[in-house]
């Protein structure tokens, strides 16, 4: 499954796939480079997802 980033730099996450993961509206989404890769997940922290 492939996407395109837009000239903003946005992604759009597949809903089949949020629906795999249980990912709603408003959830925050973590972002970590793992050797070459960059991995999502929910964020579990108590931020507000600006840090």
């Amino acid at each position: 499954m492939t996407r395109t980033i837009d000239e903003l730099g946005r992604v759009v996450i597949p809903g089949e796939l949020r629906e795999q993961l249980g990912w709603k509206e408003k959830d925050v989404v973590e972002f970590v480079i793992e050797n070459d890769a960059i991995v999502m997940r929910l964020e579990t922290g108590t931020g507000t997802g600006d840090e």
